[in-house]
């Protein structure tokens, strides 16, 4: 069996052979079906991946597998990027060839894309899409600068769309407690410790015990673009942990032993009950980096608790609050400064013509 998943274990391995090599590993994700896509991904680049040289043609199917294989299998986001890879194949034709696709066929990816309408009845927001075609974009660009492989010329920054100002929905105290308590026992420590923490929710919910060093009260794990963090522990988010019975390795959080699925259902009912409207889970990293800067922590230690590459980013996940500014230029009015004219008379103004 190529894929499978050992027991007390959250995510499928891969094990296979080929010409006399053993391939194994982790797909990092936890449903069968993604699993066996991303092993095929594998299988691929194994199997006719190197027999393309310099200047040779490749097939977007081939591409995409030997992506996934090279830069995106040892990341957090690798199910989504397996998914994005398979859309992409779906749509642009997975024996498409690399030098085939150019401007022109991808704007109409994006036509078909934006016509698209999810379960919700909602349309694709542009930052969505914007986010798949980034993928493609960094598939092409290494085929061509890593691997010497033909491609298509296309103008990506045309092609990017509009998108709309990220919101900025940082929790109250009163919304969090009311969420706390509306929301399903086995979602409480997780939602805790993202408001402690600020991780992303993927990092959150595959967060393993062997990740957490509790003696030192500090974390490591591979964030968002493969970048490894070392992270330290509040007292209170060690405190949560400690309540929650560490243990040599094995999920963090869980649901009745076994790791947690999908939240979607339980985190919009937990919304709704609260009364919160508009509230996404990645707002809880939103908050945490929101208060941060509000306690007066300096936005370079914000930007490395929350793992971002560039202080842009953070800026736009931080909100600085009107009362804060205000302290701020308060600070700046209290300070007195000295009249050089002290102690001297002021002579009046002379009116124009005197």
């Amino acid at each position: 069996m190529s894929v499978y998943k050992p027991q007390g274990k959250p995510h499928y391995l891969y094990d296979f052979q080929w010409q006399g090599h053993r391939y194994y590993g982790s797909t990092f994700v936890g449903d069968r079906p993604t699993a066996k896509a991303l092993e095929a991904a594998i299988r691929r680049q194994v199997v006719v991946g190197e027999h393309y040289g310099k200047d040779r043609e490749m097939t977007l199917d081939i591409a995409g597998g030997r992506y996934f294989a090279e830069i995106s299998v040892h990341q957090t986001t690798a199910e989504t990027t397996g998914h994005q890879l398979e859309r992409l194949g779906k749509h642009l034709g997975k024996d498409t060839r690399l030098s085939d696709i150019d401007g022109s066929a991808i704007a109409r990816y994006i036509a078909t894309r934006r016509g698209h309408i999810s379960r919700t009845k909602r349309r694709l927001a542009p930052a969505s899409i914007n986010r798949e075609v980034e993928l493609l974009r960094r598939v092409i660009y290494r085929a061509r600068d890593v691997w010497g492989v033909k491609v298509g010329r296309v103008g990506w920054k045309a092609l990017r769309l509009k998108e709309a100002p990220p919101p900025d929905h940082a929790l109250t105290d009163a919304e969090e407690a009311r969420l706390l308590d509306e929301a399903a026992d086995y979602l409480v420590d997780p939602v805790r410790f993202s408001l402690l923490t600020g991780l992303r929710k993927s990092n959150v919910f595959t967060l393993d015990w062997s990740q957490i060093d509790m003696h030192g009260k500090v974390m490591t794990l591979r964030v968002k673009g493969g970048k490894l963090l070392r992270l330290p522990l509040s007292q209170d988010a060690f405190l949560l942990l400690a309540n929650l019975g560490p243990k040599d390795t094995g999920p963090v959080f869980t649901r009745n032993g076994q790791p947690i699925g999908s939240i979607k259902t339980a985190w919009n009912a937990a919304l709704r009950r609260a009364g919160i409207r508009d509230f996404r889970w990645h707002d809880l990293r939103h908050t945490f980096g929101s208060r941060m800067v509000a306690s007066g922590v300096d936005i370079s230690l914000v930007q490395d608790l929350m793992g971002h590459s560039s202080i842009t980013t953070t800026r736009r996940y931080v909100h600085h609050h009107d009362t804060s500014l205000r302290d701020a230029l308060e600070r700046l009015n209290s300070r007195r400064i000295p009249d050089h004219r002290e102690g001297e008379s002021v002579k009046p103004l002379k009116k124009k013509g005197d």
